[in-house]
């Protein structure tokens, strides 16, 4: 565990920003469009903690736990990884769990409870080394599906062997990539010239033109449309009128980013007295250390506190300018979770759906009517998940 603590001490975890390059391995391929590569600068720490001798059981575990396990059971060396339990492999047994590899970028599943130990805090905090990437521009031949032919193609090219990654692109949880390695050209054009897929933009087009780019000051927000049925989450709100959800996924793609939003954002500056202003975007911590991102609405002395509004949770709290930080880039470049709602006039009245503004019921919404950002609610329809032959509607929590 020393020569893993040295190796800890001095990692410097990359910021991926767009544009960039990387010397990475290919991990786990699934399709060309989604597969899992690590730098090969984390070798060292990959090769030491596979040998980790772990003590420590876990007192409990739950789901969304870090732990350290066993990856090689029937091996007679013993070969270890840091994973997230993502949910017990059998409901009704909680001595078996499927756990998703953090540097790996794989699932194992019905993992035994005595193949699991206690992650030590300074490996939890690491963000995932695995990066979950799509080829740019490379398009499966028959629309979205890939075939058998070409995703064994795309493992022929990549060859198990370092490759240059340069970033193009990024979206919630993914890195658009280009590949390059020994062989003669970029590996998606060999697939395009070799007729295992189609070579064209399939992520955001980016300029190839010199231009000057406006430093970008504001968050995005989730493109919804009329009539969209949404499965949601409640996130804050005590009133029909005024409250906020997030759709399900994005939730879940959030919880898997939080540790590394905080991780990244110990690495920003102090936020100076330039850029505390009205409705600048910051990271704020909250009580338990983490970093949240935020929008400052209101001065309230200035040059020190401010309310803030946490654009995930829609809440609105004070804070103290010792306690704000700027947002990395590319978490600025991320939609906003929470989605600004109000129901239909019809069932503001209805007493039943008020239970529902607890965070983390579930439930469905449809647009009726579209809102703009945090100015103006975005008018819905509660739809119940179920109903029971009764008639009468379940609600079920997350």
């Amino acid at each position: 565990m020393e020569e893993l603590e040295l190796i800890i001490n001095n990692m410097d975890v990359t910021k991926f920003d767009i544009k960039t390059d990387h010397w990475v391995q290919v991990i786990h391929i699934i399709n060309p469009h989604n597969f899992y590569v690590r730098p090969t600068k984390y070798r060292e720490f990959i090769q030491k903690l596979e040998l980790i001798k772990p003590t420590i059981k876990p007192s409990s575990v739950s789901e969304h736990d870090f732990v350290i396990y066993n990856m090689d059971q029937t091996g007679q060396e013993a070969k270890y990884a840091r994973g997230k339990i993502c949910y017990p492999s059998n409901k009704n047994c909680n001595d078996k769990f499927n756990i998703f590899a953090l540097d790996y970028g794989y699932f194992h599943r019905a993992i035994p409870k005595e193949n699991l130990w206690e992650c030590h805090q300074n490996l939890s905090k690491i963000p995932p080394l695995a990066l979950f990437c799509q080829l740019a521009n490379c398009a499966a031949l028959s629309g979205n599906d890939w075939s058998e032919d070409s995703i064994d193609a795309f493992k022929y090219y990549v060859n198990n062997e370092r490759a240059r990654m340069i970033i193009l692109d990024k979206t919630f949880d993914k890195l658009v990539v280009e590949l390059i390695n020994s062989n003669p050209g970029d590996i998606a054009t060999l697939m395009a010239l070799t007729g295992y897929s189609t070579l064209g933009y399939v992520h955001n087009v980016i300029s190839r033109m010199p231009t000057v780019v406006p430093q970008k000051i504001y968050f995005k927000f989730k493109n919804i449309n009329i009539d969209e049925i949404l499965h949601v989450r409640v996130q804050s709100g005590k009133s029909l009128n005024a409250f906020y959800v997030a759709e399900v996924n994005d939730y879940q793609n959030y919880i898997k980013e939080y540790d590394t939003i905080t991780y990244y954002t110990k690495k920003e500056p102090k936020l100076i007295e330039e850029k505390f202003k009205l409705n600048a975007p910051v990271c704020i911590k909250n009580d338990l250390g983490k970093y949240e991102r935020a929008i400052i609405k209101d001065i309230i002395v200035p040059e020190t506190k401010a309310i803030v509004k946490l654009v995930d949770w829609g809440k609105e709290e004070q804070g103290h300018i010792s306690n704000m930080k700027q947002i990395p880039e590319q978490y600025l470049n991320l939609p906003v979770l929470a989605i600004y709602c109000s129901v239909e006039e019809n069932q503001v009245w209805d007493n039943s759906l008020h239970r529902l503004l607890c965070p983390g019921i579930e439930f469905l919404i449809q647009i009726k009517q579209l809102g703009k950002e945090f100015e103006s609610p975005n008018i819905v329809k509660i739809i119940p998940l179920n109903s029971n032959s009764s008639g009468s509607s379940t609600i079920y929590r997350y």
